[in-house]
This record gives C-alpha cells, sequence and structure tokens, in this order.
C-alpha cells in the first residue's frame, strides 16, 4: 500500500537487520538495545546529508503497523504517525502496537 507524503522521499534508504554486539539507543523510544538484541538500521540520503538510525524490534514492529496502513512516516517521527492515524483516519488498535504494550504483563 502507497500513501501520499508532502515531503520529497530520501535519495539513498537502506535498511538492514543486525544483532547487537554493544548497546544502542533506540531513535523512536530512546530505549536501550541491549547486546544481542535484534534492530534495524536505517540510514538514508536527504537533501544531501547522511542520516543513521537504530531502531528496537518493538518500535520496528510498530513501524510496520503504520507503513502496512498506508500511512507516511519519517524517522523518529513514529509517535506523530499514530497520533495522525487516530485523529484523520481509520485507528489502529493499541493492542496492535508493541511498543506501547510491551511493558505491560
Amino acid at each position: 500500500m502507497s500513501c501520499y507524503c508532502d515531503y520529497d522521499p530520501a535519495d539513498v534508504w537502506d535498511e538492514r537487520r543486525h544483532r547487537a554486539r554493544k548497546a544502542h539507543k533506540c531513535y523512536e523510544c530512546n530505549e536501550t538495545i541491549d547486546p544481542g538484541d535484534d534492530y534495524i538500521r536505517i540510514s538514508c540520503l536527504s537533501e544531501g546529508q547522511w542520516g543513521h538510525y537504530n531502531m528496537c524490534e518493538y518500535c520496528e514492529h510498530d513501524w510496520q503497523v503504520v507503513r502496512d496502513a498506508g500511512h507516511c512516516y519519517l524517522v523518529g517521527g513514529l509517535a506523530e504517525a499514530w497520533e495522525d492515524m487516530w485523529q484523520y483516519a481509520a485507528p489502529i488498535e493499541p493492542d496492535r502496537l508493541v511498543s506501547v504494550t510491551r511493558g505491560e504483563s
């Protein structure tokens, strides 16, 4: 599914899955990605600037839910994308978003 975005897409976009050998911070939720955890690393070139972002598996899951629903998303804007979806489009059930519910038992 595609979406309409009011910004220019990145000139280069690369997503790669990694297993952490050292601690990293998730760019979305700022939680620690511990050694041994799987995460995704996004590298992109936009407006002549390279950006590199690490995303934990919980935020990656929610990011994919947002993308699958056809909503636009900028790296670092996952919370804003959720808010937009709940305000302006058919909402996604909160229990589908693991980063929202991961601390609940």
